[in-house]
């Protein structure tokens, strides 16, 4: 399996995606409750993370790690991390993805993993679940604890849409003065046409 990653501007230091998240998506029909039916194909990591996250296939962790590492480990700006931590999940669920693959990757670059630093009340997406850009992000993301040291934070999350999650987490960060360069890195990244 190959990787192709993506780079992403934002307000942190340095971003990747390791690759898009789907190749294609067609609409087949409408189902009897006139919702459509797509066909969606999806690259090779994208695969992988829609088991992960919406079918609970723990199993598929590994094989994410495994295809991300040589990326990982020949990125620069891993050897200047302190600590790993994860977007914070707008969505309860059980599992959540984004949580275990930082925890992952923390332990694959052999430094420190917190989910305490940044929470998330949840979104209302009641005025159009279909378009991110109505999604109120801004004032949802709060920061919980207050690091007692200077550190770089590699902030990983799942999937990257449209930006605006991790662009509150770090402005957020930002607010902390012992969080010096915070780096990003997301699994897969939305394909838009």
């Amino acid at each position: 399996m190959t990787i192709n990653p993506i780079k992403l501007n934002g307000p942190w230091d340095e971003g990747y995606a390791l690759d898009i998240h789907t190749t294609t998506k067609r609409y087949m029909e409408d189902n009897v409750y006139g919702y459509p039916i797509v066909e969606t194909e999806y690259t090779d990591l994208g695969k992988l993370l829609h088991y992960l996250k919406y079918r609970n296939d723990i199993s598929k962790l590994d094989d994410i790690i495994k295809h991300a590492e040589p990326f990982i480990k020949s990125w620069d700006a891993i050897k200047q991390i302190d600590l790993v931590i994860p977007a914070p999940p707008s969505k309860h669920r059980d599992f959540q993805a984004a949580l275990e693959i930082a925890k992952a990757i923390a332990e694959l670059i052999n430094v420190s993993y917190s989910d305490d630093i940044l929470q998330q009340d949840s979104i209302d997406e009641s005025a159009n679940e279909s378009s991110n850009e109505n999604k109120k992000i801004n004032g949802t993301i709060y920061k919980s604890l207050v690091k007692k040291k200077e550190c770089n934070i590699l902030l990983v999350d799942d999937f990257y849409d449209s930006g605006s999650t991790l662009t509150e987490c770090v402005r957020i960060l930002r607010q902390d003065s012992n969080i010096k360069k915070i780096y990003v890195l997301t699994i897969t990244k939305m394909r838009h046409s």
